[in-house]
This record gives structure tokens, C-alpha cells and sequence, in this order.
């Protein structure tokens, strides 16, 4: 069942027509933009990102998109951030619970051990602190051409497909989880905490916790820049994307599971449109410090 959930989709080839005079043209046309799909795809499964991107980026047009390069484009985007979407569906039967480092074990571009260099390895996994901002722009790149889709289907009087649903899910949760760690390393001076234990290092348990966590709370909520509107824009994605996997799947399947105690844990009750940093600190002190 998991293995379905993220098929590669193949658009429907509408016939040709027209007058004659132009029929060598459209055959031409057709043809290559197959060749075309055929090298990206090529180029994705040799994890050649960029060749991905660079062979039907330059045709593409976001406001008449073609679904299929707009889908393996927004693939080739999320494969240069560094996501293996893959291990997350393989392991999450196997959680012991802790949502946010099931889903952040999808990023696997520039980890490393240590908060800082030249630190011991106590657990925590990092994202390469220098990293992060490329990491952001492709996500962030992924997530227009899925929304590129989402608008077409609108414009044309159709429900979004399921899987770009889904799709733009994974990449907002990871998005979410790096634009969160970024906030937490630009604070502490080290690299991006993506799991439990990391943000134990960055953030310990003394007598400067509280501090440390309204210093973050402020960073969020800072209207000085458009952190706080981006988290929630990705939270939006994730809630639509656990809608699809509570239909497809059911509640009770283990990655729906994930993704829904993943958002239910970081809203702590609130609505997304009231989600501040302050709930977003007190996630980091209950579910992923655990010192309360």
C-alpha cells in the first residue's frame, strides 16, 4: 500500500490536431518533449537533480503548466534538497513515536553530527548550517510548480490530484522542519537541529531554558520577517495532505499516523491560523526536549 502512494504519474497526451500543413510541426513538438520527459527522468533516477531541472525548466510555463514536467520538476527540486521521501514510508512502522524525526529522517543532503565543528556527536543529527538556504530555495521551488498545478486544476473547474496533494505535503513538512531548525541554529550559533536529540544539545536543561525558548518565540514571531506566515503556509499543505492519506489509507495507517501526530503536536490545540512562535516553543520544550 505505501509503495502507491507516491506513483509516478503519467499525463494523458491529448491528439493531435489541426490542419495538415502543421502536422510535422505538432509531431515534432510531441516528440520532443518526450525525449525531453525520458532524459529528466534519466537525470532523476541517476540523482542528477539539476540535469533534471535544467533539461525541462527552460520550456516550462507556470501559467499554463504541463502537470507532468510540473510534477517531475517539482521531484527534481525535492531530490536537490535532499529528500528520500522512500525511507520515511519503509520505516514508519517502525517509530517509536516521535513524529517530527520520522518525517525530518527524510532529509539526508549535508548531515552531519556535530552542532558545531569539531563538537562530539551525542545523537543529534544536523543539517550543515550553510546548507540550508538551498535547501529552503528548492523546496520552496517544488512547492510553485505543485501550486502551479493546484491553480490550473482551480482555473479548469477540477479537484487537485491526490498525489500532488500528497506531494506538496512531504515537501512542507520539510520545509517546515528546516526553516524551524534554522531559527533554532541562528539562535544558538551552530548547525540545524533535525531531530529530538540534537535539539537537547542546542538546547539544555539549565537554568537559561526559559530564556533560550522566548528568544526563539520572538525569532518566530518576528514581524520583520515572514517566518511565522511561511510555517503556517506549510502547515496548511501538511493538514491537506493528512486529509488525502485519512481517505486513501485511513487514520490508522503508520505514515497517515505520522503526519497527523506531527500536526496535532506542533498546534498543541490551536488552529493554524492562531499558531504563533510561543506554540511552537512549548512543542520544542514538551515533545522534543522532554524536560517537563
Amino acid at each position: 500500500m505505501k509503495g502507491a502512494i507516491l506513483p509516478l504519474l503519467v499525463a494523458v497526451i491529448l491528439c493531435m490536431g489541426g490542419c495538415s500543413s502543421n502536422l510535422l510541426e505538432s509531431v515534432s513538438d510531441d516528440s520532443s518533449r518526450e525525449a525531453d520527459i525520458e532524459s529528466a527522468r534519466i537525470a532523476i533516477d541517476d540523482g542528477d537533480y539539476q540535469r533534471a531541472a535544467d533539461i525541462l525548466e527552460p520550456g516550462y510555463d507556470p501559467l499554463a503548466p504541463d502537470h507532468e514536467i510540473a510534477r517531475i520538476l517539482a521531484s527534481a527540486y525535492m531530490g536537490k534538497a535532499g529528500m528520500d521521501f522512500t525511507y520515511v514510508l519503509e520505516n514508519s512502522d517502525e517509530s517509536d513515536g516521535d513524529s517530527f524525526d520520522t518525517l525530518a529522517s527524510a532529509l539526508t543532503l549535508d548531515i552531519t553530527g556535530q552542532a558545531r565543528p569539531g563538537s562530539e556527536s551525542g545523537g543529534g543529527r544536523f543539517i550543515v548550517f550553510d546548507s540550508a538556504d538551498d535547501m529552503l530555495g528548492d523546496l520552496g521551488k517544488a512547492k510553485e510548480f505543485l501550486d502551479a498545478l493546484f491553480k490550473s486544476h482551480v482555473d479548469n473547474h477540477r479537484a487537485p490530484d491526490q498525489d500532488d496533494i500528497i506531494r506538496m505535503g512531504v515537501a512542507s513538512a520539510a520545509h517546515f522542519i528546516i526553516t524551524v531548525g534554522k531559527a533554532a541554529a541562528e539562535l544558538n550559533g551552530c548547525n540545524i537541529p533535525v531531530n529530538k536529540y540534537a535539539y537537547r544539545e542546542i538546547f539544555p536543561d539549565d537554568a537559561g531554558l526559559d530564556a533560550l525558548l522566548d528568544d526563539f518565540s520572538s525569532l518566530i514571531d518576528d514581524p520583520e520577517n515572514d517566518t511565522l506566515a511561511s510555517l503556517r503556509e506549510d502547515l496548511v499543505q501538511v493538514s491537506a495532505a493528512i486529509d488525502v492519506f485519512d481517505e486513501v489509507l485511513g487514520p490508522y495507517e503508520d505514515i497517515a499516523r505520522e503526519f497527523s501526530d506531527f500536526l496535532s503536536k506542533i498546534l498543541g490545540g490551536e488552529t493554524i491560523e492562531n499558531f504563533t512562535g510561543i506554540n511552537l516553543a512549548g512543542y520544542i520544550r514538551t515533545e522534543l526536549l522532554g524536560y517537563n
